[in-house]
Order: structure tokens, then C-alpha cells, then sequence
């Protein structure tokens, strides 16, 4: 008898992902504009978003697709590039400009969420449950969290109100920005900017899956039912108070921050209504915040004894932002990743979010130290820990690469190589072997 998880397995399998040939994979190399390179393999191919055909989106109908199609090549331009991935779009207008190559960079956005989705490798989504909720679709309004993902790369001319209409044909997005590929930056500094915004796009629907466990809704917040304010004011990669530009320049974000991003008048009701009891994730989240996470948050006192009772204003709080970036920032820290010629960029980055406020105890930097935080304080945070250590959720568990062929060897040797090539070899001992089983005839869209 098939047991229930493996049968929802095999009828996604079934469903969703065409049983054909497997593909050739391709190498290719990203460069920053500053400075670095990363080069990696893939079996994805960006094609004009025009010459996507109904089965690269077979989950959708005929009027669905057709309507996705034109409203893609109407609101983002007629040369963006898409691939599809496990269903989910990965779409990019932004041009070429210095030693920014969209189609190469797209290749990578594919890559990012395709680890994501399989961390095995093995050329099927590892949470039927999760993939089943990404795939673009329709959605109504972002109060009512339905409608699928796409992952989006965003030209600096897509207005705010062509991003917002895409959400009644293919679903919402946490944005890569053209920012973020500015002429300052390296091939590191990017390449964490566009792993951040996938993964959020990701925890989104990994709550919607989970909401006990892993839920992340804003609902009852403050102003809660303004259709942006659902997937989050996202601040910018460690940003500090007083940036108001950044990965989601969305209209109205901009304007909550600019009246945000200072700390009077102190509103002690900032997050009153807001469910931090939602999930488990949430109520440790709760008790984190003003204690070691301050980061774009006000607090009233901080420390030992702060919680999220203590927050009073800032431009990030709420389960939908400083739920989401608090868990980023963990889960990236317990994998010890690290991003090519930024060896500073261990995990979550530079920052410590926990004592961006005078008086915060520091936010854990490593996996052993993610480990001992949560560990020590118990019930809901410690469970959190379980949670990210059991497999049936299948959360990232090592230091996470871009390499996605599957059925190919180990990859433990390509991470080991990424961040040698980082630190001169002195962090290889940060990895641990992983294997990858093989493809067994699956093809991926694209």
C-alpha cells in the first residue's frame, strides 16, 4: 500500500512535472558589477515570455493561461524573459547593463528556486504541499492570501501598479529588484540580494501549507487590509532606520517607512491585533523581537526581558515582515552560508540584527549558535528548532549553493569549492556531504 505522503508525491509527479528525456545542462557564469564572478550549472533556459505555450503552465486552463501570457508582455514589456519552474514562473525584464546579462542571472533566480523546492536534487518538488500553493495562479487581493507565486526580476521603469496587476493572473511576489544589481555592487552582495527575495516568496506559501506550524499572516494588524501591506514591507538586506529605498519599492511601502523609520512618537499599540500565536514560528518570533532581533523595529526596553510586547513603532514589525525577515535571518545563519567573493556575508550578512538597539542581546551567527539560542529557550523557540530538523519540512540544512542538475553527483565538492574560492579555503571544514539520487527521467519546465 502507498503510504499518503509518498502517494501525494507520486500524483504531483504525475500531474505536474513531464515524464520526459533528461535535459542537458549548461554552464554558465555570472559577473557583479563591481567586481566577482560565480559560475554555475543548470538545465534551465529563459525563453520570451511570448513564446511560453500552455504546457509550459498545464496546472492553468486555457482562458487562464492566455490571459497570464498577455498580461505579462503587457505590464513588464515584451522582451522579458521567463522560465518555468515545478509551475512557478521566474521572470525578468530588467536589461542588460554592465556586467548585468539577464539571461544568465534569470538562469540563476531558476537555480535558487529550484534548490529551494528540491533540496535533493532529485527532479521532484520535496513538499507536494508547498509546490501545489507556489504554482502561478490567480489570486483576488493579497488580503485573502490566495492566488500562486512567480519570482520576479524588475526593470526600473515596471511601475508599481504594473507589478500589482499581475496578482489577478499569476499570484504575488517578494521583488528582485534592478537595485540590486547596482554598479556597486559584487556578484555576492546580488546573488544574497535575490536568494532573500525567493525565499520569501517561498515562506509565504510554506505558512499557507503549515499555518500552525509556520504561519506568517498579518491578519488583525494595524491597518491590516491595505492589499501590499500582506506580503510584507520588506527592508532591504540588513537596511538601516531612514532607508526608504531598497529589494520592494512598492508605493505604499515607501510611505510606511518614511513615516516609520523613526522611533517617536512611541506607539505602544504598534502591533496590536497582530496573531503572534498564530504558529510556533510566530510565537518565538514574539518573544525574540527587542530581546536579540531589534533590527528596523522600536522598543520600549531591551534585553532579557523585552519581548514583542515591548515593540513600539519601526519600519518593519509585524508577522508579514519582521516575522519573515526573523526567520530568513535564522535559517540562514544555522546553514553557515556563504556567497562568492563576500566571505563577510556569512549566513544572514555582517549585521548583528540583535543589537541594532542599544541594550539587545546578539542574534545568533553560525549554526551552533542558532542551535544553543533556541535550544535554551525552550517551549515554542526550541520546538522551532525541531521543526527546522525534521524532514517532513524540509527546510535548508546546509550551507545552501546554486547548482541545481539533478540526478548529478554529490554536491557537497561544488559548495566546498564556492566557499574556498570565498575564503582562501579556510571554511571548507563548514561543509558536510549531501548526495542527490538520480533523476529517473523527470524534465523540468522551461
Amino acid at each position: 500500500m502507498v503510504s499518503n505522503v509518498a502517494g501525494t508525491r507520486l500524483l504531483f509527479l504525475l500531474l505536474f512535472i513531464p515524464t520526459v528525456a533528461c535535459r542537458k545542462s549548461t554552464t554558465v557564469t555570472v559577473k557583479g558589477q563591481a567586481r566577482g564572478s560565480y559560475t554555475f550549472e543548470t538545465i534551465f533556459t529563459p525563453k520570451p515570455c511570448s513564446d511560453l505555450v500552455p504546457d509550459d503552465l498545464s496546472h492553468l486552463n486555457s482562458t487562464e493561461f492566455s490571459a497570464a501570457k498577455e498580461i505579462i508582455q503587457t505590464n513588464l514589456g515584451t522582451s522579458s524573459k521567463c522560465i518555468v519552474v515545478f509551475g512557478v514562473l521566474v521572470i525578468s525584464n530588467i536589461p542588460d547593463h554592465g556586467n548585468f546579462v539577464n539571461d544568465d542571472w534569470i538562469r540563476l533566480f531558476a537555480n535558487t528556486l529550484a534548490v529551494i523546492l528540491d533540496k535533493n536534487r532529485d527532479g521532484v518538488v520535496d513538499d507536494p504541499a508547498v509546490g501545489n500553493l507556489m504554482r502561478s495562479r490567480p489570486g483576488t487581493t493579497m488580503a485573502a492570501e490566495d492566488g500562486g507565486t512567480f519570482i520576479l526580476g524588475r526593470d526600473a521603469t515596471t511601475t508599481d501598479a504594473a507589478e500589482e496587476a499581475l496578482l489577478q493572473y499569476i499570484g504575488s511576489t517578494t521583488t528582485i529588484m534592478q537595485d540590486d544589481f547596482g554598479e556597486n555592487s559584487d556578484v555576492g552582495q546580488s546573488m544574497r540580494a535575490m536568494t532573500e527575495e525567493i525565499f520569501h516568496t517561498y515562506q509565504h506559501k510554506l505558512g499557507s501549507a503549515y499555518p500552525e506550524v509556520w504561519g506568517i499572516s498579518n491578519k488583525g494588524c494595524p491597518m491590516y487590509g491595505h492589499h501590499l501591506l500582506q506580503y510584507g514591507v520588506h527592508f532591504a538586506h540588513g537596511a538601516s532606520f531612514g532607508l526608504t529605498t531598497g529589494n520592494h519599492s512598492l508605493r505604499f511601502a515607501q510611505q510606511f517607512r518614511s513615516s516609520k523609520d523613526t522611533c517617536g512618537p512611541s506607539d505602544p499599540n504598534a502591533q496590536k491585533g497582530c496573531d503572534y500565536g498564530q504558529s510556533t514560528l510566530m510565537k518565538c518570533a514574539f518573544r525574540a523581537q527587542c530581546n536579540w532581533y531589534t533590527s528596523q523595529m522600536c522598543c520600549s526596553k531591551t534585553g532579557d526581558s523585552a519581548s514583542g510586547a515591548d515593540v513600539t513603532g519601526g519600519g518593519c514589525i509585524w508577522p508579514g515582515c519582521a516575522g519573515i525577515e526573523w526567520y530568513y535571518n535564522l535559517v540562514f545563519e544555522y546553514t553557515e552560508t556563504m556567497y562568492p567573493s563576500a566571505p563577510w556575508l556569512q549566513g544572514a550578512g555582517e549585521y548583528d540584527m540583535g543589537t541594532s538597539l542599544p541594550g539587545g542581546n546578539s542574534f545568533p551567527q553560525s549554526k551552533a549558535d542558532v542551535k544553543a539560542k533556541l535550544t535554551a529557550m525552550g517551549g515554542d523557540c526550541a520546538a522551532v528548532l525541531a521543526n527546522i530538523e525534521d524532514p517532513k519540512y524540509h527546510q535548508p540544512s546546509a550551507a545552501f549553493d546554486w547548482y541545481y542538475v539533478p540526478g548529478s553527483p554529490s554536491v557537497a565538492t561544488r559548495v566546498a569549492d564556492m566557499i574556498n574560492n570565498a575564503t582562501g579555503g579556510a571554511a571548507a571544514t563548514l561543509i558536510s556531504g549531501r548526495s542527490t539520487s538520480g533523476l529517473r527521467g523527470i524534465k523540468l519546465h522551461s
